[in-house]
């Protein structure tokens, strides 16, 4: 596959290719030439002159059939003159009921990155032959091309998955990218936790490189690690080679920190995988704005609307497409500035986008809700959790619509774990009605005795059978996080315990650290026990309470068993974790103080 993500040429299918194009030529120097004189629609690309608009100086047609996309200047001829044929809409181009002679509309204005022979060779666009103004999107499926006297199946385009095991959902979503029909409006993978959005993702890239001619790619993500990830899983594919990608990294990474593998920097064919932070390099390389066809955007939610614009201003904005892949119900950007975040930068573009009304769902009158489905996508099935962890955040959050398909082994495998009060449930609620304290001058806040009941669960969990690192504790609070450490240190469970540097231990982290991780068991432990504090909480984005983006992110971490640790009088007092206990009293699942009793302490 001689092709590259920069460039994304596409290398046409040598079966058949020189007697398809000796025919291609005949025809086209007769129609085309004609239609340039004759049509003043036409718009050439503002590197090719008159006589190279539909030949390459090496003679080959620029309307030569390209596997998996409809690549064309002028219509098919195989027809005859003037039988009318679909053509895919290309660049603004003709749509239904368009001549079979008329020309098709060139409005990229995308440039060519200059190259050298080596770069020419096998690729469509260079010197030997082949369309390099503009790219076409496959419309799926080309149906009026298979009707009686259309191109034969072998020549026309074929979507073959990568990954063989997408489900309808993902394969639709990759499929919606394809035909690009709601350009240039972005167009959203709507991925709740656990539904492979990214899998998605990386699907879709890999299809526009197979299918879309002569298109240029960029993946955006918000940190180094999930750029790795991406980079990794496209290699994977088996599809790339070395120097068809290239992942574009910060100045201050470390040489040892760099996945092996790819082409770490290369400025001429191949695509780019950058962090957010340095897709600024770009325009510093020379990709002015409009250079690229695709800009995907993976975890676009954890973004602020700067950075993700940063990435947007480089797709050509006359026929390119922008991608955007996240869950606006997650949490959004970290922003430690006060005044930043009263100005909103707080706020992604997907967040900002998704709460318009084109891209909000909407009821039908079966009482479902559901997309405009050429904006978006919703992936619905999670691969991660139990059914009974899904049920409140699927409820408040997705409108119900989210189905559990993890495999049975990882939902059910804690399922005989004695701490359970009910064993064909994995939630456990310990409602703790203690004190939350701080030390010194330190501003953060901890709770020693909710502190001493998430190691305690830790410590059983690993007694039962999982392994450290299978084990999380959440926790809003850095003094918190250090408290529990501490007591993990203690029983030799801590990350680094045994003397063994970088050992895997127990992770204790902020719901902002475990955003995009999963864990076979998390505890989480809310400290706050005191309502006077809660406003406090609020102001500095802190805490549990009435933060319904860190309520989910916490909640839907766990794969096989979730413990939650808190004051049930103080959290009754939000509306999500008021469904959530209820739901674990409803399921047996809760051990505490009398509910009903607290109803009269809160008052």
């Amino acid at each position: 596959m001689n092709q590259a993500l920069l460039l994304m040429g596409l290398q046409g299918n040598r079966h058949g290719e020189r007697k398809r194009r000796r025919k291609s030529q005949r025809l086209d120097r007769a129609a085309g030439e004609a239609a340039d004189s004759k049509d003043p629609r036409l718009v050439r690309h503002a590197s090719t002159s008159p006589a190279s608009s539909l030949e390459g100086e090496g003679g080959g047609s620029r309307n030569q059939q390209l596997p998996g996309a409809a690549m064309t200047l002028s219509a098919p001829q195989e027809r005859g003159a003037g039988q009318a044929t679909r053509v895919p809409a290309c660049n603004g181009g003709p749509g239904e009921g368009q001549a079979a002679g008329a020309p098709v509309q060139h409005a990229s204005g995308a440039k060519r990155v200059p190259g050298g022979p080596a770069e020419a060779r096998g690729r469509p666009g260079a010197e030997g032959g082949g369309a390099e103004g503009g790219y076409c999107i496959p419309v799926l499926p080309i149906a009026s091309r298979r009707r009686k006297g259309g191109a034969p199946i072998s020549q026309l385009p074929t979507l073959r998955w990568a990954n063989s095991q997408l489900n309808a959902e993902q394969k639709l979503a990759v499929r919606r990218v394809l035909e690009g029909g709601t350009r240039p409006l972005p167009y959203v993978i709507h991925g709740p936790p656990g539904t492979g959005k990214t899998v998605t993702l990386v699907e879709a890239a890999l299809q526009v490189l197979s299918l879309v001619a002569h298109s240029r790619l960029v993946i955006v993500t918000p940190s180094n690690s999930a750029s790795d990830l991406v980079a990794e899983r496209m290699l994977a594919s088996g599809r790339l080679g070395r120097a068809d990608l290239v992942r574009l990294n910060p100045f201050h990474r470390q040489e040892e920190e760099i996945a092996r593998g790819y082409t770490r920097l290369q400025l001429r064919r191949a695509s780019w995988s950058p962090a957010t932070a340095t897709s600024g390099l770009l325009y510093a390389a020379g990709a002015a704005g409009g250079h690229f066809s695709h800009v995907f955007v993976d975890e676009a939610g954890q973004l602020t609307e700067p950075e993700c614009l940063l990435a947007l201003g480089l797709v050509n904005k006359a026929s390119g497409q922008i991608v955007l892949a996240g869950d606006p119900e997650q949490l959004g950007p970290v922003v430690h500035s006060a005044a930043a975040r009263r100005l909103g930068l707080d706020q992604s573009f997907l967040h900002r986008l998704c709460g318009s009304v084109l891209y909000q769902a909407q009821r039908t009158d079966a009482l479902a809700w559901v997309y405009e489905p050429h904006l978006v996508t919703q992936l619905q099935r999670n691969y991660r959790s139990h059914p009974d962890i899904l049920a409140v955040p699927s409820r408040l959050f997705y409108h119900d619509s989210l189905r559990a398909h993890a495999d049975p082994q990882k939902q059910e495998g804690v399922l005989g774990w004695s701490e359970l009060p009910n064993p064909s449930c994995p939630l456990l609620f310990h409602g703790l009605v203690s004190d939350d304290c701080q030390e010194g001058d330190s501003p953060s806040w901890f709770n020693p005795a909710e502190a001493f009941q998430a190691v305690r669960y830790a410590k059983s969990l690993i007694e039962f059978g999982l392994k450290p690192r299978e084990v999380g504790i959440i926790t809003p609070y850095r003094k918190q996080v250090e408290k529990i450490r501490v007591l993990l240190l203690t029983f030799g469970l801590a990350e680094g315990a045994g003397g063994a540097e970088g050992a895997e231990g127990v992770k204790v982290g902020s719901v902002e650290e475990f955003q995009g991780q999963e864990r076979r068991a998390v505890i989480v432990s809310t400290v706050r026990s005191s309502s006077e504090l809660v406003e406090v909480d609020l102001q500095h984005s802190l805490g549990f309470v009435r933060c319904r983006r860190r309520f989910n992110v916490a909640v839907t971490r766990a794969q096989s068993v979730l413990v939650l640790v808190g004051n049930p009088w103080l959290l009754r007092r939000d509306e999500c974790w008021r469904e959530l206990i209820a739901f674990c009293v409803a399921r047996g699942a809760y051990r505490g103080p009398d509910l009903d009793a607290a109803e009269g302490h809160a008052r």
